[in-house]
């Protein structure tokens, strides 16, 4: 996992710019965005990666507590064709790493979304099983 590659020093250098590129800093208020940071700015982003727990938040983050309108956000910055992985690792190790996470966390939302419906009937259907089972005997 990215984010397991990332150490402490990483963040550290990413916080200490007073202007990053704009693709690092766009990495940084996705991310702001995702954690439901209010302050989606560079100042924000900067207060929320000073927090010495940051990295283990974004590892234990509650992907599935976001809201549509945060991966709604956060897509936006996708529809820049550059903004991609690739691009921002060969500006900042500690960006493209980021993004990796904000990537997996939008595909997960993606895919939670496809499957949430599948799963509900798929307990009503054992309910019903179950209720069908007793009603035999």
């Amino acid at each position: 996992m990215a984010l397991r590659r990332l150490k402490k020093d990483d963040i550290t250098e990413l916080r200490s710019f007073a202007k990053p590129h704009p693709m690092v800093q766009d990495v940084s208020l996705c991310v702001v965005i995702l954690k439901g940071g209010k302050d989606v700015t560079w100042k924000g982003a900067k207060a929320m990666m000073s927090d010495t727990q940051f990295l283990r938040s974004l590892i234990e983050f509650d992907k599935d507590g976001i809201s549509d309108k945060q991966v709604k956000e956060v897509k936006g910055y996708f529809k820049d064709q550059s903004f991609n992985v690739d691009t921002v690792m060969g500006i900042s190790q500690a960006g493209g790493g980021l993004l990796k996470w904000v990537a997996a966390i939008v595909a997960y939302n993606g895919v939670a979304k496809m499957v949430e419906p599948k799963r509900k009937a798929v307990a009503t259907g054992e309910k019903m099983l179950r209720q069908a089972g007793k009603d035999l005997k």
